[in-house]
């Protein structure tokens, strides 16, 4: 898998910072949607593989690693959550500001 590299945001209106919250939540969104299929699919593969087939460690670390797979989509999901109320803080701190400047 390629590394992408970083991309450089320049936030310089209010409208940018809205549009910016906005990509990176539904960004994140989808990564939780994803991660959490995996880790639901990963569970379903344990249950199917028969009992004496995995040793007691392999079925562990298999749980494990679901389990890590659902903690990973939870914070995504969360992540998410306060990327979308990056815009409506900034205009709850900033509201007289930006209403002197429409004025």
């Amino acid at each position: 898998m390629a590394r992408r590299r970083p991309t450089e945001v320049v936030v310089s209106t209010p409208a940018d910072l809205r549009t910016l919250s906005i990509q990176i939540s539904d960004r994140l969104d989808e990564m939780s949607i994803d991660t959490s299929l995996i880790a639901a699919q990963a569970r379903a593969a344990m249950a199917s593989v028969p009992d004496g087939l995995l040793g007691v460690r392999s079925a562990l670390r298999a749980r494990a690693v679901a389990w890590y797979l659902q903690s990973v989509a939870d914070l995504c999901a969360k992540a998410a959550g306060y990327a979308g109320g990056t815009y409506i803080q900034f205009v709850r701190l900033y509201a007289k500001e930006l209403e002197g400047k429409k004025k």
